[in-house]
C-alpha cells in the first residue's frame, strides 16, 4: 500500500443530495427542461455505438416517469459528431441556439472535446459529465466532472500494480493516439511518486496485428505486472503463448465482458475505474439497474449488448444525469417557471464535497466564474472468474495531495 494514501466511503461524505428525481410518480406538467448531448455514434476509429445516448435516454425516460424534476419533464436532444471538430461545432450550435438547452449533458464525445471547449464556456452552457479527459474539467469554469481527472487515474493505474503485489512495470502505450502519447508523462511520473520501477517502457500501434517481440522484450525485462493500451487481447494472447503470464493493469474497464470470458490471461487483471461500478449493484446506485433493466434492457446485466457493448461509459453518462437532477433539486426552480442554463448553474455550485449520493467520486463545483475542484478519487476493480468485481465495494481510493499535479 501506498503511505498518505486516503480510502474514501461514498456513503460516509457530505452529500448535498442522494436521489436521481423529482418526487412522485406523477406525471411532470411543468415547463420542459431540455438538456443536449454530444456523441461520437460514428468514426473510422470508434465504430458505431450509441451507448451514451441510450444510457442517458434510459434515465430520462426513467425520471420522467418517476414525477420529472421539481415537476418539469426532461428533453433530451442527442447529436452525433463522427469525431468530426467542425460537425460538433455545428451540432452544439444548433442545440445553443435552436434547440436552447440548458445544459449539455453526459457527452460522450472525447475526440472532438477540446475544440469545443470555449464555445461552451462563451455560450454559459454547462456541461455536466461523462467521459472527461481534457484539463478543462478542472481549469475551465462550465465544466462540471462527474468522474476522476485523467492525471489521478494514470496514478491510479500504478497504485493498482502495487496493491495487486506488483515489484516491477512494464508499459507498452500506443503511439497513434495523441491521447495515449498524452499519457505517457503522467504514467512516468505517476511511477516516481509511487516508487515503482518500470523495467520496460516503450510505444506501438493499436492496430498491430502481432506483438510478440514486444511480449519477448517484456519477459526479459522480468516485469511482473504489465500497463499496456493496444491490442490489449492479442497482446495478451500473444504473451501467452511465449510462456509470459504477468498481471495486467487496466483502465476505466474498457475491456468487454466478452474480452474477458475469451482470454483466460486477463484473469486477476485489475485497475482503476474513473465512474462508479456498472458492473455490481449497491444500494446507493440501485436506480441505475433499474433504470436500465426498464428503458435499456439490452445494456443492462444479462441483456443482448450487455457483454459486448457495456463499460465505463454508462456509468459516467448516467452519473451526469444524477448530478443533473441533484443540481436542479438545489435550485428548486417552480414547476411553472422556466428553467434556465443560470438556474443550473447555481444548483451545481451548491454541490460541495459531495458523491451524489454514491454515483460520484468527491466533487465540488465552481460557481460559472471558477473551475470545478479537481477530483481525485477512483474506485478500485480485479477481475475474477472473467468477470469485473469491485475491491472495495463503493468506497473510492484517493491521491495524496502529496501526488496531486502542482497548483492542485
Amino acid at each position: 500500500m501506498v503511505s498518505g494514501l486516503a480510502a474514501c466511503s461514498s456513503s460516509s461524505k457530505k452529500s448535498t443530495t442522494t436521489t436521481t428525481t423529482g418526487g412522485g410518480s406523477a406525471a411532470p406538467t411543468g415547463t420542459p427542461i431540455v438538456i443536449g448531448q454530444l456523441e461520437t455514434q460514428s468514426s473510422g476509429t470508434a465504430g458505431n455505438t450509441k451507448v451514451g445516448q441510450t444510457t442517458l435516454t434510459a434515465w430520462v425516460d426513467w425520471t420522467n416517469a418517476h414525477g420529472g424534476l421539481n415537476g418539469h419533464p426532461v428533453k433530451l436532444i442527442t447529436k452525433n459528431d463522427n469525431a468530426d471538430p467542425a460537425q460538433a461545432q455545428t451540432a452544439l450550435n444548433s442545440l445553443i441556439n435552436d434547440d436552447h438547452i440548458v445544459a449539455l449533458v453526459g457527452q460522450n464525445a472525447t475526440a472532438t472535446e477540446p475544440t469545443w471547449v470555449n464555445l461552451m464556456i462563451s455560450s454559459k452552457i454547462p456541461v455536466i459529465g461523462g467521459p472527461a479527459y481534457d484539463t478543462a474539467w478542472f481549469t475551465k469554469p462550465y465544466f462540471y466532472p462527474t468522474t476522476t481527472s485523467v492525471p489521478t487515474t494514470v496514478w491510479g493505474e500504478i497504485y493498482a500494480a502495487k496493491n495487486a503485489g506488483g515489484k516491477s512495470l512494464a508499459s507498452l502505450l500506443c503511439n497513434n493516439s495523441t491521447v495515449c502519447l498524452g499519457a505517457v508523462p503522467l504514467f512516468t511520473a505517476a511511477a516516481k511518486d509511487q516508487n515503482m520501477p518500470v523495467v520496460y517502457n516503450e510505444t506501438a500501434s493499436a492496430t498491430a496485428t502481432d506483438y510478440t517481440a514486444q511480449c519477448l522484450a517484456m519477459k526479459s525485462s522480468k516485469a511482473d505486472t504489465v500497463i499496456a493500451f493496444v491490442n490489449n487481447q492479442l497482446l495478451a494472447s500473444n504473451c501467452k503463448q511465449q510462456g509470459y503470464s504477468p498481471t495486467y493493469i487496466g483502465s476505466e474497464s474498457s475491456i468487454t465482458q466478452t474480452a474477458l470470458q475469451a482470454t483466460p490471461a486477463f484473469e486477476g487483471l485489475t485497475g482503476p475505474s474513473s465512474s462508479f461500478p456498472w458492473w455490481q449493484e449497491f444500494p446507493q446506485t440501485s436506480e441505475f439497474f433499474d433504470a436500465m433493466k426498464a428503458y435499456a434492457p439490452a445494456y443492462a446485466p444479462g441483456g443482448s449488448q450487455y457483454a459486448s457493448q457495456a463499460s465505463g461509459v454508462l456509468s459516467s453518462v448516467f452519473s451526469a444525469g444524477v448530478v443533473f437532477a441533484n443540481a436542479m433539486k438545489n435550485a428548486a426552480v417552480p414547476a411553472g417557471q422556466q428553467v434556465t442554463s443560470a438556474d443550473v448553474v447555481r444548483g451545481l455550485a451548491m454541490i460541495q464535497n459531495s458523491t451524489n449520493g454514491g454515483y460520484t467520486p468527491v466533487v465540488s463545483y465552481g460557481d460559472g466564474t471558477t473551475p470545478s475542484k479537481y477530483v481525485s478519487c477512483f474506485w478500485l476493480y480485479k477481475v475474477v472468474n472473467a468477470k469485473y468485481t469491485s475491491i472495495n465495494g463503493l468506497s473510492t481510493t484517493c491521491e495524496p495531495a502529496s501526488d496531486l499535479p502542482p497548483g492542485l
